[in-house]
């Protein structure tokens, strides 16, 4: 018979008490880390978290822990527990699978046990991670151009310098927001990512970016969606580099 697959939406509760099981076992982490261990943990312990969930739960989770000092943030988009801290969730008694409360022995880091036997999956995940040409600017979220390589091989054949490319946005890690909207099965060989601009608001910077190629014509209509363009990441990245130095001519001068 085959095993009954998770039901139930982990809640931020639940989500704020594996954080901070991961957290006490490997530190400092991304947001985008922390998801990806959330994906691999979360089903194990009997809770669902897919992608349009886990953004919302997990900041919420996040926020809640921040207030209450139980985690700090060393720099924006990372997170780890306070220094000689390494307490785990303070309602979790196992019932849903957490450790329940209790603290590190003294003078362990966490990390004396061989990997497995903390109930942990390891680091990467089991899914195929999509190559990635090329990376640019810094922050939690990114902005992603991604291609199939046979729009830019045909592309090569006519001379042409754009060709077919999806521009979208993520707070996480762009291979799994990607493969998260079913690039693996739409396509016969697993697509490119072209760019990726690293980004505080990726939301923003895409609706920049959509507007700036539909302004210049690029939008591909009649497409399947909206995010279809034809461009290419080099364009994309020389429109980035260029709208950077726009910018410092409209802000304010600090006095």
């Amino acid at each position: 018979m085959p095993k009954q697959q998770p039901r139930v939406p982990a809640s931020p509760a639940i989500v704020k008490d594996i954080i901070l099981e991961i957290l006490c076992s490997e530190t400092p982490l991304k947001r985008s880390e922390i998801i990806l261990k959330l994906r691999q943990l979360l089903p194990l312990r009997g809770f669902t978290y897919n992608t349009r969930q886990s953004v919302f739960t997990t900041k919420k989770a996040l926020s809640q822990l921040l207030n209450a000092g139980r985690i700090t943030t060393p720099r924006i988009g990372w997170y780890t527990v306070p220094q000689n801290s390494k307490a785990v969730p303070e309602d979790g008694d196992g019932r849903d699978g957490s450790m329940g409360t209790k603290t590190s022995p003294e003078g362990s880091n966490g990390k004396d046990e061989p990997p497995g036997t903390d109930g942990f999956p390891p680091s990467e995940p089991d899914t195929p991670r999509l190559k990635i040409e090329r990376e640019i600017g810094e922050g939690p979220e990114c902005v992603y151009v991604y291609f199939h390589d046979a729009h830019f091989e045909l592309a090569q054949r006519k001379g042409a310098s754009t060709w077919e490319c999806k521009v979208g946005w993520t707070v996480g890690e762009p291979d799994v927001r990607i493969m998260g909207q079913g690039a693996l099965t739409c396509f016969p060989r697993c697509p490119v990512i072209g760019l990726v601009i690293r980004t505080h608001d990726g939301r923003n910077l895409e609706r920049l970016l959509h507007a700036a190629l539909s302004y210049a014509g690029a939008r591909i209509k009649n497409g399947a969606g909206s995010e279809w363009f034809s461009t290419s990441p080099d364009l994309v990245e020389r429109w980035f580099l260029q709208f950077k130095e726009t910018l410092k001519a409209l802000q304010r001068e600090v006095i």
